[in-house]
């Protein structure tokens, strides 16, 4: 049958399934899965998603060399994150699972028109929620599972050799000679 690992932590027991059959595989996962639960910190589940954005601000971003705009675009992603999604700034961390993030992502797919804002709105739950893992407040990334959003490249489309004229004619008749040469250069 398939491998469980059954681990007990600040007497807590914790039970996941390794998703194998294979006794070695089971054996490298379950090293991994050990390793995962030693660094679980007692009680660090019951602390709000509020406070682990306040603590991810202090940290991660401030150790971030961001330039003002960018440290600001951070800002604002993490607002609409609280904003859109209903009570997450007081959810307990242990209480936030892998459904309820498919569920948030699933309507922001629906409201947002732009895939690089949605792109850029999952990463920051992900990074979040992945700092929540490394500092012990969870096991695993409950937001982990939602696939990466695929942003469609732009075609640039040069003008036709028509309005390419067309344009250096009109910046010759509005008297700027200097633009037009250089428009002509290109």
């Amino acid at each position: 049958g398939t491998y469980y690992a059954l681990v007990k932590r600040h007497g807590k027991q914790i039970k996941r399934t390794l998703k194998t059959r294979d006794r070695q595989l089971a054996e490298r996962r379950l090293r991994e899965f050990l390793g995962k639960a030693q660094s679980l910190q007692l009680g660090k589940g019951r602390v709000p998603f509020g406070a682990v954005v306040d603590e991810f601000r202090q940290t991660v971003l401030a150790a971030k060399d961001l330039k003002p705009s960018s440290l600001l675009d951070c800002e604002q992603r993490l607002k609409m994150l609280l904003r859109k999604w209903p009570g997450l700034e007081h959810k307990q961390l242990g209480d936030i699972s892998r459904s309820d993030c498919e569920r948030w992502y699933a309507n922001r797919k629906r409201e947002l028109a732009g895939a690089q804002r949605l792109k850029n709105e999952v990463n920051i739950l992900k990074n979040v929620l992945e700092f929540a893992v490394r500092e012990g407040y969870l096991l695993d990334n409950p937001a982990r599972g939602i696939k990466p959003v695929r942003v469609p490249k732009t075609h640039v489309v040069p003008p036709t050799r028509e309005q390419f004229l067309r344009l250096v004619n009109q910046l010759r008749l509005m008297k700027n000679d200097d633009a037009a040469d250089f428009v002509e250069l290109l």
